[in-house]
């Protein structure tokens, strides 16, 4: 890329939108948000802020209120939610469903993965449903 370029891509993007791995993440999002499509998950939002966490996906599966967590790699890595994140995430649908979910029968956390091959193209897309189920939930107070 000419420096020309670069400096423009520099004065015009935002910082995180500069950075590679970011783009990676949002373009993982949207084939998550597509895949997820023909799988019956209605998105109902993409990257919402609560106040405990932001939420790549807030979604409707059958009857359920389904906040996604869409992790990305490139080539063999490994796809966790750390405790912290975990937990934050648990807040997070627990206050999502206290203001929005009262017709969901039930709120749970699924986890999607979205490979990438050394060309840039999703090689491999896997869902986890219910990483954090309504039991686990539960535990938590949705306040805290």
């Amino acid at each position: 890329m000419s420096h020309l370029l670069q400096r423009l891509r520099t004065l015009l993007l935002p910082a995180p939108l500069r950075d590679p791995r970011h783009r990676m993440g949002r373009r993982a999002e949207w084939v998550a948000r597509w895949w997820l499509r023909t799988r019956r998950y209605r998105i109902l939002a993409s990257r919402y802020q609560t106040p405990f966490a932001e939420i790549d996906l807030v979604a409707v599966n059958g009857p359920d209120l389904v906040i996604v967590e869409v992790k990305s790699r490139q080539g063999d890595g490994e796809f966790t939610i750390h405790p912290e994140q975990r937990a934050r995430l648990a807040r997070a649908a627990l206050w999502l469903d206290a203001r929005f979910g009262r017709r969901a029968t039930g709120v749970r956390v699924d986890l999607v993965r979205v490979g990438w091959s050394s060309y840039g193209y999703p090689s491999s897309i896997e869902l986890e449903q219910a990483v954090i189920g309504e039991e686990e939930l539960v535990r938590q107070p949705p306040g805290h």
